[in-house]
């Protein structure tokens, strides 16, 4: 979709993920799809930013660890935490940065092929975004 609308001459769209703190240990490549031949779900490399979310407390911009366990403090991260995320979350901000709406991709599926209930779903997500713009 990002690709596609870029080709829309819709320029100014910025799509990331930001993987939950309580996710930092697992294998992410499938998910992101930087390595096509050792995933089964993508055929290409994928190319939008993944971030990881860190914990950040005190807001200092360094991981906490106060009790030197080399475990987090918490066991969730600021972004995830400070935004009420759930897995699979898509947020939508403005141009500013301020807070739209949000779909959850498990319920919500943007399948483009996809039929039943979720027919329509990946263009209502485009329009959204559109209308953004």
């Amino acid at each position: 979709m990002y690709l596609e609308l870029q080709a829309e001459g819709y320029t100014e769209v910025n799509i990331m993920g930001i993987n939950g703190f309580q996710y930092l240990d697992n294998d992410y490549h499938c998910m992101v799809c930087d390595d096509p031949q050792a995933c089964s779900n993508c055929d290409e490399i994928r190319v939008l930013p993944w971030v990881q979310d860190l914990d950040d407390d005190d807001g200092d911009g360094i991981w906490d660890d106060e009790d030197n366990d080399g475990e987090p403090d918490e066991p969730y991260g600021d972004v995830w935490e400070s935004w009420d995320i759930n897995l699979r979350d898509l947020v939508f901000l403005d141009r500013d940065g301020n807070y739209i709406t949000r779909l959850n991709l498990t319920s919500f599926n943007p399948d483009p092929t996809a039929l039943g209930e979720c027919t329509g779903n990946y263009d209502t997500i485009k329009n959204l975004i559109i209308s953004l713009y």
